[in-house]
């Protein structure tokens, strides 16, 4: 159906016949506007729609409190405020973590990472992973060499390893302490 009126459209363009008008919301406000445009005087031009003018409420004026004549306290240093606030800011200090390994590789269908061991890792250790993206730990449940299910594996080896959540090349294995 459009096709044809396509067609129609191409073949009254070669006839020279006048293209119909325009109808609709949007096309009858210019015709409109033109209308009015076209009535205004020659000498001075006037615009179709009136702009109105808002006007705004006065500000009120607060009036300032006059200030004590009683005793003012000494002025803190910058630098006293900044240490103070850097005291509350710092996080407690972590016990030192051994890092086990880098992550190498990961399917992300199967959920599985391939590991570069620095240390040695078994069953039922908590490990946790660290990167750019953020950070969890999880509990070792499923690890395999080359296919084949391992219960231990030591450093210099790549593990695949089952984990919770997604992980990135490059994420830090870091073995959990347990506090």
């Amino acid at each position: 159906m459009v096709f044809w009126r396509f067609v129609r459209n191409i073949l009254n363009r070669l006839r020279g016949k006048a293209k119909k008008p325009r109808t609709g919301r949007r096309f009858s406000r210019r015709r409109k506007k033109k209308a009015v445009l076209a009535r205004a005087k020659p000498g001075r031009k006037k615009s179709p729609l009136k702009k109105r003018t808002v006007s705004k409420p006065a500000k009120k004026l607060k009036k300032k409190k006059a200030k004590s004549a009683g005793k003012r306290k000494p002025l803190k240093s910058k630098t006293a405020k900044l240490k103070k606030s850097r005291a509350k800011n710092k996080p407690a200090a972590k016990p030192p973590e051994k890092e086990l390994g880098v992550v190498t590789h990961y399917f992300d269908r199967i959920f599985v990472a391939v590991i570069k061991l620095k240390g040695r890792l078994k069953i039922g250790d908590t490990i946790r992973f660290s990167g750019n993206h953020g950070e969890f730990a999880q509990m070792v449940v499923s690890m395999q060499i080359n296919r084949k299910d391992i219960l231990k594996a030591s450093s210099g080896r790549e593990i695949g390893l089952r984990v919770g959540k997604p992980v990135h090349v490059n994420d830090k294995v870091y073995m959990a302490m347990e506090s």
